[in-house]
């Protein structure tokens, strides 16, 4: 999730301060598409990225969803023939 050119990484396990983890909690809450996953509940990003709610958006969202499934079956059965 983090890179740093010309720098050894991270060895598995490191804590980061909490200044980091605010700032990466922060950029990641900036950047989402659309959702972010936790285990639980946490109103900080919220107050980050409010909620929104938008009809239009979903049912475009829908579209392209069923668009995707209707490729990826038509994809899918040209490979399997």
């Amino acid at each position: 999730m983090f890179v740093q050119i010309g720098d050894k990484p991270m060895q598995k396990g490191t804590i980061l301060s909490v200044d980091k983890t605010v700032f990466f909690r922060k950029i990641i809450a900036e950047n989402a598409n659309r959702m972010i996953f936790a285990d639980s509940f946490d109103n900080e990003n919220e107050k980050i990225l409010p909620r929104s709610v938008d009809s239009i958006q979903y049912k475009k969202e829908q579209a392209e969803l069923k668009k995707w499934h209707d490729l990826n079956k038509q994809s899918e059965l040209e490979y399997y023939k």
